[in-house]
């Protein structure tokens, strides 16, 4: 399966990462006209759960060049870096769509599938969600935590129970977080509203720090405090409605009413 490589932009990427997600899709759409016990269902199922460890791949890179990971995977340190994994990703994207229609046409139209050499290995890193080349992979039946007992013992219970089922990675970033003055000062304006209001927070904050920092993340209370609230001043309702790209009805019902009187 030879992929031809070009200069990337996220833009390029980006089109790609849609033409993979159709891909896939259309591959899907020819796996389940197929019973399970047809001799072209177990290999167009394993090509395809293949395909979705270089799609998670790609997408993890495209994610760090985008921010789109923020919280959950550093950005690259250079321009370099960046240009370099944006280059990667497309090159994978580019995998993922020339692999999903083979399966695709191996399926419909009887077309040889071609052996494949799956780059990369998976391993497991004491948790139970697997990595594809040291990026997580979303587990295929949602993980449960069960909690229990007081608001702090609660809290502990579930940043353990995370860290068991995910790894570091998904709290690394919010121990490392440092906040400036502005920031610290937010944060107590969110405490107090939370201290009058919704008092189980702040235990329940203070329990994810200790449960965390027991499973080799260390976390203090205002870093675990601080994925609850952010360190932003709360936002009034007309800027979240415009800020989401949410349904304003009333600046809505405004404009319609504005159109009918000028016609």
């Amino acid at each position: 399966m030879a992929v031809t490589s070009q200069a990337a932009t996220r833009a390029s990427v980006q089109d790609q990462l849609d033409r993979a997600h159709y891909a896939i899709h259309f591959a899907n759409r020819a796996l389940v006209k197929n019973d399970w016990s047809e001799p072209a269902y177990a290999p167009a199922r394993t090509a395809l759960d293949e395909v979705m460890l270089i799609l998670s791949k790609a997408k993890w890179l495209f994610g760090r060049v985008t921010g789109s990971l923020a919280g959950y995977a550093d950005p690259f340190e250079s321009l370099a870096a960046e240009a370099a994994a944006l280059q990667e990703a497309s090159d994978l994207f580019e995998q993922v769509i020339a692999r999903a229609k083979e399966v695709q046409a191996f399926l419909e139209d009887e077309q040889p599938l071609q052996p494949f050499a799956l780059p990369g290995a998976i391993e497991t890193r004491g948790t139970e969600t697997l990595f594809y080349d040291g990026v997580p992979i979303v587990p295929s039946i949602n993980p449960v935590v069960v909690l229990k007992g007081s608001n702090h013992d609660m809290g502990r219970q579930y940043a353990e129970q995370v860290l068991d089922v995910y790894g570091p990675f998904i709290f690394d970033w919010h121990g490392r977080r440092q906040f400036s003055d502005d920031d610290f000062a937010e944060l107590r304006s969110w405490e107090a509203q939370l201290r009058e209001h919704m008092p189980e927070i702040l235990d329940f904050a203070r329990g994810w720090a200790d449960g965390a920092t027991r499973r080799g993340v260390p976390m203090t209370y205002d870093q675990a405090l601080a994925i609850w609230t952010g360190v932003n001043p709360p936002a009034r309702a007309e800027e979240l409605m415009e800020d989401a790209g949410l349904f304003n009805a009333e600046k809505s019902a405004a404009a319609l009413l504005l159109i009918s009187t000028e016609s």
